[in-house]
């Protein structure tokens, strides 16, 4: 049996101005270290800016005439045009008016005197200094300057990779929160994108009936491209080099502002920055985190508060959530749990991030609220024993519909949807699918999940549910409607316990669980020891921790007849082959569990 893949190391800040003597010594005692870029250096070259030119219906054309060619910026400016805001009832919001702007700064004032009491945006593009992150050119020249330049200064002997946060520019509140005019900007991004977000472009700043959707689509653009471009092309280099790339994560309601799942898709795991797990936004971060990737690294820094836990009982209830690396541990009393990264994840049950409803409508008190309730649901769900995968909705739109028939091929008594491979041979089938109470869902999201439900998968949504399609109301045939209150969606309704006793019920009913745990001396099930759940070419993994602070002898259950059953030692990196029966086709073994311990189990 392997052990893990990735060696775990020490994660160290660099500054591009410190000592290089005093930088090479820390690397030294650290023997394998992991360097993290500096945030500041994370910039976009070019800002997009915009000007409201709002006209009085007093004003002259004269007068308009003098503002619109203030407004002109000296040569050299790749971007700078002018947009219309439409009037009501109009075919568009909005109209690309540059080309009149233009002959009425050359002297044709009929064109300003039809503009007196209207609205024209003015976007123009300023560049800085930095790299162009969202462009190849611009990245090539980053690494070359930053990377390379460090490889050539510090070496790579005791260097197992780089990693950076998300940039705050990706964060949309962070940028338009603060009633800012200016957004990252990148001209690759025009080409990139929808043809439609050139045209409405100024709606990112004008707050009209479908600038949630504008919004949306611009910062989807802008995360992908950062994705795509930048991330993609430092893992690529790192690869190139014999090195590893992963994103720093910080366990902070903050990091839910992100899109996460178009970035951890292009780097090799992530790191997860925290002290403690203990409120539930941060829960969600961690589990997002480990939704989708073989190897999952976390750093706890130190704590004030008195913890009873010793440091092995927190590490096994790490590895309960998915993580299985362990980062900055320097003493070498400081043993970690092996085998945990053997095979690839398997959860039953798929969670929407809502965080495109931010994007819809930027606004820090209905995020506060949104952010809450999910945090709520995922608790409640991992309390009731089931693990999770959360997605994001564009995530969502890469996934294949599975109908029933297909899905009994594969049994499975239901339909539901899967993803493309990740790096297995095997593709889940989820047919359940939870959708946290949000604002807005995109159009492409309720085509997928109205393909699904039909397919006879389940959806469960927590209420409030969305009103908003696309950042829009009342769009013909009530798409949205037809799936919230369809014959195979149920809603949450009423206060949090009721909510969790209908979930309960709803997820009992249609989750089979693989594995379940009772204990003895009657046999009853528990949720206090949690599964989770791994599948590798030839054998299935089982990792089951007990969270009470009780011993407990306990009688396990495994949903299928296995050959062989063995334990793997997590500290001693040795398997050893245990007792098991069968009966009705299953697979039985008796356990016994310390306070906070945790088993590895191979069935085969």
């Amino acid at each position: 049996m392997q052990t893990d893949a990735f060696s775990a190391g020490s994660v160290l800040s660099w500054q591009r101005t410190r000592d290089a003597a005093a930088h090479q010594a820390e690397l030294r005692r650290s023997k394998h270290t992991w360097i993290a870029l500096p945030s500041a250096l994370l910039q976009t070259r070019y800002q997009l800016n915009a000007t409201d030119l709002s006209f009085g219906n007093a004003e002259t054309a004269t007068t308009i005439q003098s503002l619109f060619r203030d407004s002109q910026l000296s040569g050299g400016i790749e971007f700078n045009q002018y947009y219309l805001i439409a009037e009501p009832h109009a075919a568009e919001p909005c109209y690309n008016i540059s080309d009149y702007v233009q002959r009425c700064v050359a002297g044709d004032l009929t064109i300003a005197e039809r503009l007196r009491g209207r609205t024209v945006i003015n976007l123009y593009q300023t560049e800085g200094t930095a790299d162009d992150l969202l462009s190849d050119q611009g990245v090539s020249q980053f690494i070359e300057r930053l990377l390379r330049g460090y490889l050539k200064t510090h070496g790579k002997q005791h260097l197992i990779g780089f990693t950076c946060e998300p940039p705050k520019f990706l964060s949309l509140t962070s940028v338009l929160g603060a009633g800012t005019s200016s957004v990252p900007w990148s001209p690759v991004l025009l080409e990139a994108a929808e043809v439609t977000l050139a045209a409405y472009l100024p709606l990112v700043f004008y707050e009209t009936y479908n600038s949630g959707a504008v919004r949306n689509t611009f910062w989807q653009a802008l995360t992908t491209r950062f994705a795509t471009c930048f991330l993609q092309g430092l893992r690529d280099f790192c690869h190139q080099e014999g090195l590893r790339f992963a994103l720093n994560l910080s366990a902070s309601a903050k990091t839910l502002e992100f899109e996460l799942g178009s970035m951890l898709a292009e780097v090799d795991f992530p790191i997860l920055n925290t002290t403690e797990i203990d409120t539930p936004k941060r829960f969600v971060v961690a589990k997002w985190a480990c939704s989708n990737t073989q190897h999952a690294g976390i750093a706890r820094k130190k704590s004030n508060k008195t913890d009873a836990r010793t440091p092995t009982s927190r590490l096994l209830e790490d590895a309960s959530l998915g993580f299985n690396l362990w980062m900055n541990r320097n003493s070498a009393a400081d043993s970690v749990p092996q085998g945990l990264a053997i095979g690839y994840p398997k959860r039953p049950i798929l969670m929407i991030a809502p965080t495109q409803s931010l994007w819809t409508k930027p606004d820090e008190k209905s995020w506060s609220g949104i952010t809450k309730a999910w945090g709520w649901l995922c608790q409640s769900v991992w309390e009731l024993g089931y693990d999770f995968r959360i997605v994001s909705e564009q995530e969502l739109g890469a996934a294949e519909i599975i109908d029933a028939a297909v899905a009994r091929k594969r049994g499975c008594k239901r339909g539901g949807l899967c993803f493309p491979n990740n790096g297995t041979d095997t593709r889940e089938i989820y047919n359940v699918v939870l959708l946290p109470s949000c604002i807005s869902l995109q159009e492409e999201t309720v085509k997928r999940l109205k393909a699904f439900t039909k397919a006879k998968g389940r959806l469960i949504v927590d209420e409030p549910t969305p009103y908003l399609l696309n950042g829009q109301i009342g769009l013909e045939p009530y798409p949205l409607e037809q799936l919230i209150f369809g014959r195979r969606t149920t809603i949450l309704r009423g206060p949090p316990d009721e909510k969790a006793v209908k979930l309960e019920k709803r997820l009992g009913k249609w989750v089979p669980r693989i594995v379940s745990v009772y204990v003895k001396p009657e046999n009853d099930p528990t949720d206090s020891v949690l599964v989770l759940h791994r599948e590798a070419e030839a054998s299935e993994i089982f990792y089951l921790f007990n969270t009470s602070s009780e011993p407990m002898e306990t009688l396990i259950e495994i949903q299928r007849k296995a050959a062989r059953v063995s334990e793997f030692d997590l500290f001693q990196s040795k398997k050893e082959s245990i007792a098991f029966w069968h009966a009705d086709e299953k697979t039985y073994l008796n356990s016994v569990f310390t306070p906070k311990q945790g088993r590895l189990f191979v069935v085969s």
